[in-house]
């Protein structure tokens, strides 16, 4: 693939149009065409690289979309793990369990919310927060991360607001003390 980071590998209509994609896309197009035709195809959410799994009992395997449909053990998918991570990453089975629809759009969305910031496209990237606010309101890092992106974009109260929730619902969180400064900051220049 000639760039992997390409922000159309993460949109549906273009992996289609386009024949390409990430392997979390073209898991979804396995899974969504198997579903049409009635096979127990379901997404796995390995980490660094999403799988298919086919289990029509006693028969269990999984499908690598990204690398043409290959057939893979779970002995496969722990060597695929190790490439990618070394030692770094400790297996686990939970790894190539299926996930819901609900985790594999999140993840989608987390894929695109790491392109758009690489690129510096903060208004897109606050899209895709806020996607993921409606998805999961509970997860706190977005909150924050949707202050610090309106900050990017100027938006400077509502960006205060949200940094404020942030800490006020995580006091303890690992960043506190730079996300204290960015409020001591951003109260600077709104009483400028």
């Amino acid at each position: 693939m000639a760039d992997y980071y390409d922000v159309r590998n993460s949109f549906l209509n273009d992996v289609l149009e386009r024949k390409t994609g990430i392997p979390i896309t073209l898991s979804v197009v396995y899974v969504s065409l198997d579903r049409q035709i009635g096979l127990p195809i379901v997404g796995v959410g390995m980490p660094g690289h999403f799988l298919v799994r086919y289990s029509a009992q006693p028969t269990v395997f999984w499908i690598d979309p990204f690398h043409r449909g290959q057939l893979l053990t779970q002995e496969d998918c722990q060597q695929l793990l190790e490439r990618m991570y070394g030692q770094a990453l400790e297996w686990s089975d939970a790894y190539i369990e299926p996930v819901s629809d609900h985790a594999i759009l999140q993840r989608m969305l987390y894929n695109l919310k790491a392109i758009y910031v690489h690129q510096g496209d903060h208004r897109r990237a606050l899209g895709v927060v806020e996607r993921l606010l409606l998805l999961r309101p509970d997860v706190l890092t977005e909150v924050r991360d949707r202050g610090l992106l309106q900050a990017q974009l100027g938006a400077l109260e509502a960006a205060l607001d949200d940094l404020q929730l942030y800490l006020q619902l995580a006091p303890d969180a690992s960043d506190a003390a730079p996300i204290t400064q960015q409020i001591t900051m951003l109260r600077q220049h709104l009483r400028r």
